[in-house]
């Protein structure tokens, strides 16, 4: 209810995908919309993982979807490194992932699902890649904040 017809119309078809895709690969549904929280001295980040699954031979399954156009450069960067991230905080809080999986689910009627499993360098390096940006931005932060104090002094005088 409430939700304009062509948006609904453009759902239907992307989810009907997924479904089709769901069924056709076995998952069974652990949980969905789990959010997680990794937390040490090191570094801090939160995020819900959009499904947690067991694949038939029963590896736990991390499963990030997006919506997005069909793209060469599928998957991104960034979602390679935010996959990681989920794999890192879920593992380090309840247990071990086997496998984790960006699944393009295309919005467009003619499009199509794309499920691409990251590999364990994947794995590596989008965690690495995670961390520098998270470095970058905390240290942003503390520089704008250095920068706010400085200036604040200087009214002051």
């Amino acid at each position: 209810d409430g939700i304009p017809e062509p948006l609904f119309e453009d759902s239907i078809h992307g989810f009907e995908r997924f479904r089709e895709w769901w069924t056709s690969n076995g998952f069974t549904l652990v949980e969905s919309e789990h959010q997680l929280v990794y937390d040490t001295i090191e570094m801090a980040y939160g995020g819900t993982i959009d499904i947690v699954a067991l694949d038939p031979d029963g590896k736990l399954t991390i499963i990030d979807i997006k919506t997005t156009k069909k793209s060469y450069y599928w998957p991104y960067a960034e979602t390679i490194a935010q996959v990681s991230a989920y794999a890192e905080a879920y593992q380090r809080s309840l247990r071990g992932v086997d496998r984790l999986i960006a699944l393009r689910v295309g919005k467009d009627q003619n499009d199509s699902v794309e499920a691409v499993e990251l590999t364990d360098n994947h794995r590596t390096f989008g965690w690495a890649m995670f961390k520098a940006a998270w470095n970058l931005y905390e240290n942003k932060r503390i520089v704008e904040a250095l920068e706010r104090t400085r200036k604040s002094k200087r009214k002051k005088k």
